[in-house]
């Protein structure tokens, strides 16, 4: 039988039109378990639907009993409803099997037979598609995950705001399940009580503009700073890794590389924002926000992200996947933001402002690795650590305001002061002072367990402003000076990329 769409399947059961016998495969269980509850509720009277629907696992069912639920008569009712759960759990040549689909042939007309296949098995059962009303079940677009979401809100008496939706699918994701189980969080709220997307924030522990789509869009929009501060945060939260940032990016790209494709053919505006929007809806990917969202950002960018910056960074992130899949060198941290340094300086190589807009990169990648590399011994004095939370949250000056008081408070000889001064120089606004500060740590405080962490941001101050020599310098006083540091694994990763770039592959290798 042809197959069915989901959407065609609910306005089917919503008029009371059912198939003899439908067939639910695909990933998103919880979308079929809502099917298989608007079938029962519109197929069945509720004051003997006890007697009428029955539901077993395939695994557990031979012959006898498929023919007995099959063709058992309905009571007192029009009809029954059969699930079977788990048919994927059949062999292709088990007796439980052979007899569905002698009973599909000439199916009772008094039952309504529901074969769920669950979501570990994907593909279609060829067989079983054949003799029943087909529908795949697919993980829906942010967009309708939004409206999904705001549906059962209103089922449960939540009164969620739209952009408290809004920020929950994009913290989540749009995995029906996961959402699923937070609004079961925000059913146990006082009755009335409107959700805000600050409620949201605290209630998954993710605060809006530091979710994986702001980072994604930080790296497209060239703010090298913003999304290499930003990794700490969203590598943090639940299900996301270096991995699935990556694929988030390489989807981005390469929808940048359809809206730039249109763009060279002389489409501007919003016709190709509509062109644009065209082809997501031919292809429907799956993992992105709304396509209209999407269509808007990617031809936005795609002015500004020619055919070689592309390519150029697609090759970066298929490293950094590889790397990521494959290194003990470096850390995840480690490795994602080496990939937002790349492509910013990718980006400023290009840009006719080359000199200006590399120091503001070189500024924002300095507070950005100060920030989010974690040292060896992490901030130990509660100020200190207070000082860095406030830098992460935006507030850069009130943090350096507050640092320059202990400085001014402490003794130089206080086994405190280097730490406070590498901590100045991790929230400093320019690079210049930046580089002081972390110069002074590795100079005046050299026997300091702060002096080799000072030398490795210097390593990567240097890197991404191009002084390699400088970079390979510090790195051999790291390795000289600072054998047994915990550092030396990711040093030994930066003196690669550096000597690698210097033409040097027999001191990279060492």
């Amino acid at each position: 039988m042809p197959a069915q769409s989901v959407d065609n399947l609910f306005r089917s059961l919503n008029k009371g039109d059912f198939a003899a016998a439908y067939y639910f495969y695909g990933p998103e269980d919880v979308l079929k378990d809502d099917a298989v509850k608007t079938l029962i509720d519109k197929a069945l009277d509720p004051t003997v639907r006890d007697f009428n629907y029955d539901q077993r696992s395939a695994a557990q069912l031979d012959a006898e009993d498929v023919d007995a639920l099959c063709n058992t008569l309905p009571m007192l009712a029009e009809r029954r409803v059969v699930l079977v759960r788990d048919v994927e759990c059949w062999k292709r040549k088990t007796k439980a099997r052979a007899q569905i689909l002698k009973y599909l042939a000439h199916p009772s007309r008094d039952t309504v037979l529901i074969l769920m296949q669950g979501s570990g098995e994907e593909a279609e059962d060829k067989e079983l598609a054949t003799h029943t009303t087909t529908v795949r079940f697919d993980p829906l677009p942010a967009e309708r995950a939004r409206k999904w979401l705001l549906n059962q809100a209103e089922a449960l008496g939540v009164t969620l705001e739209i952009e408290a939706a809004e920020h929950l699918v994009r913290s989540v994701g749009n995995d029906l399940g996961a959402l699923k189980s937070e609004l079961g969080k925000l059913a146990s709220l006082p009755a009335g009580q409107s959700v805000s997307a600050e409620t949201i924030a605290d209630l998954v522990g993710i605060r809006q503009g530091e979710t994986l789509w702001d980072w994604r869009d930080a790296v497209l929009e060239g703010e090298t700073g913003r999304a290499a501060t930003l990794l700490p945060s969203v590598l943090a939260q639940s299900g996301v890794s270096g991995v699935k940032l990556v694929t988030a990016l390489g989807t981005a790209l390469v929808g940048v590389g359809i809206a730039r494709a249109y763009y060279d053919r002389g489409i501007r505006g919003r016709a190709l924002e509509s062109t644009v929007m065209k082809s997501l809806l031919s292809i429907r990917p799956f993992g992105l926000l709304s396509y209209k969202e999407e269509a808007a950002r990617w031809s936005r960018w795609a002015p500004v992200w020619d055919r070689n910056r592309i390519r150029s960074a697609l090759r970066a992130a298929r490293d950094t996947d590889e790397a990521l899949k494959n290194t003990t060198v470096s850390d995840e941290q480690g490795l994602m933001t080496d990939l937002v340094l790349r492509l910013g300086q990718w980006s400023e190589r290009k840009s006719t402002r080359l000199m200006a807009t590399m120091a503001t990169v070189v500024i924002f990648c300095a507070s950005a690795i100060s920030i989010f590399s974690v040292p060896a011994a992490a901030q130990t004095d509660p100020r200190l650590i207070e000082v860095i939370r406030q830098a992460q949250e935006g507030r850069g000056d009130s943090a350096r305001t507050k640092v320059r008081l202990m400085l001014a408070a402490t003794s130089p000889t206080d086994t405190l002061y280097p730490q406070i001064i590498y901590t100045q120089a991790m929230v400093a606004s320019e690079a210049n002072e930046m580089r002081r500060q972390l110069q002074r740590v590795a100079v005046e405080y050299s026997s300091s367990s702060w002096a080799d962490d000072a030398l490795l941001r210097l390593v990567q101050l240097d890197y991404a402003s191009g002084n390699l020599e400088g970079a390979a310098r510090n790195l051999e006083r790291i390795r000289l000076d600072y054998p047994g540091s915990p550092l030396i694994g990711q040093a030994s990763y930066w003196a690669a990329r550096t000597y690698f770039d210097q033409k040097s592959p027999e001191m990279a290798c060492r």
